[in-house]
C-alpha cells in the first residue's frame, strides 16, 4: 500500500505542480470543478441514495460551482463565507470526539445507524458545504493578484507535508487514540507529529513566497493551524466511510482511494489557510 501511494504521488505531483503554473484561472476552476463534482458523486454513494436524488445533488454542486466561481473573486464575500465554514468545522472537530459507533451490530449505510439519523436533504447539505467553500478557497488563491499559484500550491503542500508527519510520527511514537470510534489508526502523537513537522515547512515556506520577517511567525501560525483543520476534514470523511462499512470513497488512485480520500484534508485546510492570508497584514 505504502509503495503503491508513494509512486502514485511520485507521478501526480509534477502534473499537479505543472497545471497550477500553466493553466489560468478560468481553465483551472473547470479542472477543479470536475474534481469537485466526482468527489461529490463519490458522496452520495455513501448514503445510497436514489439515483434520481443522487442526480439532483451532483448537478446542484456542478451548479453552485459556477456560482462559487464568480464569488471567487470578490474579497469580502470569499470572508464572509470562509469565517462561517471555519467556525462549522471548530463544530464538526468537538461532534467527531463525541462520535461513538456500534461495532456489534451490522451498519450498512449512514440512514441506518439510529444514532445518526441523517435525513437526505442533510447529507447533501454537508455535502456541499464541504466541497464549494474548498473550491472557491483554492480559486481564489490562485485568481487574486497578491496571492497567485506559488501560493496555491503551498497552500496544498501544507496539507501534504501533515498528512507525511502525522503518518510516520503516528506509526513510531502513536499511542493515545484521537477518535477511536471514527478513525482507529490515528493518534494524538501523530497529530503532534503533523503539526511539528508543518511549522518546519513553514519557515522554509515563508522563505519561498519571500515573505516580509515580520510575517514570518504569523504565516508559521496560520499554517500549523490549517495543519489542524486539515485533521478534522480527514476525520469527518473517515467518520461517513466507518458508517457506510467502506475503507476508500473510490478506486479512482491506485494505494490512494478516490477523490475525496486525497481532498478530505483540503476541504477544511483551504478555507481557514485563505482566511488567514486574508487576515495577515
Amino acid at each position: 500500500m505504502l509503495k503503491e501511494r508513494v509512486i502514485t504521488a511520485v507521478i501526480l505531483a509534477p502534473i499537479v505542480v505543472g497545471l497550477i503554473f500553466l493553466l489560468p484561472t478560468a481553465l483551472l476552476a473547470v479542472l477543479l470543478g470536475v474534481i469537485i463534482v466526482l468527489g461529490a458523486r463519490e458522496w452520495a454513494r455513501f448514503f445510497q441514495w436514489p439515483d434520481d436524488f443522487s442526480k439532483i445533488f451532483i448537478l446542484a454542486v456542478a451548479g453552485l460551482l459556477v456560482v462559487g466561481y464568480a464569488l471567487s473573486f470578490m474579497s469580502i464575500v470569499v470572508n464572509a463565507l470562509l469565517w462561517m465554514v471555519s467556525i462549522a468545522w471548530i463544530g464538526a472537530f468537538f461532534w467527531i470526539l463525541r462520535v461513538r459507533i456500534p461495532v456489534d451490530r451490522g451498519v450498512e449505510t449512514v440512514n441506518e445507524v439510529a444514532l445518526f439519523p441523517i435525513k437526505k436533504n442533510v447529507a447533501a447539505v454537508l455535502g456541499g458545504g464541504i466541497l464549494i467553500p474548498c473550491f472557491v478557497a483554492l480559486l481564489y488563491l490562485h485568481g487574486n493578484d497578491r496571492y497567485g499559484p506559488g501560493f496555491l500550491l503551498f497552500c496544498l503542500t501544507v496539507m501534504w507535508v501533515a498528512d507525511i508527519g502525522a503518518y510516520f510520527s503516528g506509526k513510531r511514537w502513536g499511542k493515545t487514540k484521537l477518535a477511536p470510534s471514527v478513525s482507529p489508526g490515528k493518534t494524538w502523537e501523530g497529530v503532534a507529529g503533523a503539526l511539528v513537522l508543518t511549522a518546519i515547512w513553514a519557515v522554509l515556506g515563508a522563505y519561498m513566497l519571500d515573505l516580509d520577517k515580520n510575517q514570518f511567525g504569523y504565516f508559521v501560525v496560520i499554517c500549523v493551524v490549517t495543519a489542524g483543520f486539515s485533521v478534522v476534514g480527514d476525520l469527518f470523511e473517515s467518520l461517513f466511510k466507518r458508517l457506510a462499512k467502506v475503507k476508500d470513497s473510490g478506486q479512482l488512485l491506485p494505494g490512494h482511494g478516490g477523490v475525496l480520500d486525497r481532498i478530505d484534508s483540503i476541504t477544511a485546510g483551504a478555507p481557514v489557510f485563505v482566511l488567514g492570508l486574508n487576515m495577515m497584514v
